[in-house]
């Protein structure tokens, strides 16, 4: 029994409107893995530019935190200028006392509502936040660095993917 040519004309709608939508969906997964994988990516960066940069204030306030140097502290987080991703940093005595703050006067450089030293070492993706427990050479304790950094560097990665992805699509239309 041959099908009638209405029939197929149908049935060749249905296969190609379903192929469209199963290479849509795809196209639309593939994105979105891309995005989340280039946050990822973003956010391992961020922490090792900070845990660099924290052990390195680290190494430089070590005697002035063992010797509750303001002057030197003060000096030593004033560098943080120089790294135009940081927006704040602070130097915390053992009993969470603040002994030097630093923070960027720019817009866009907003700061934290308060300077109590926060409850956990390491990095904080959630605000781009990294602590660590600065010791002296014989291993005691001293103090703590806090360093932040703005969200800029993520929503410029951000905004340069998206770029690149609809100048690709829109270059890719032109005949």
């Amino acid at each position: 029994m041959r099908s009638s040519p209405a029939n197929s004309s149908s049935l060749q709608r249905r296969l190609t409107l379903a192929i469209a939508l199963t290479s849509t969906g795809a196209l639309v997964l593939a994105g979105v893995l891309f995005l989340v994988s280039g946050q990822r990516w973003t956010g391992q960066e961020i922490e090792r530019a900070l845990q660099t940069r924290a052990s390195l204030l680290a190494q430089s306030v070590e005697s002035a935190l063992d010797f509750d140097d303001e002057d030197r502290a003060q000096e030593a987080l004033l560098a943080l200028r120089f790294e135009p991703e940081i927006v704040e940093g602070r130097l915390y005595r053992l009993d969470g006392r603040v002994m030097a703050a630093y923070a960027r006067s720019s817009p866009g450089a907003e700061r934290t509502s308060t300077n109590a030293m926060p409850d956990k070492t390491g990095f904080n993706p959630a605000t781009l936040e990294y602590v660590l427990v600065v010791s002296n050479r014989t291993g005691h304790a001293v103090g703590t660095v806090y360093v932040r950094e703005g969200q800029d560097r993520q929503e410029r990665f951000l905004h340069r993917l998206l770029d690149r992805k609809s100048t690709r699509l829109n270059s890719s239309h032109i005949p």
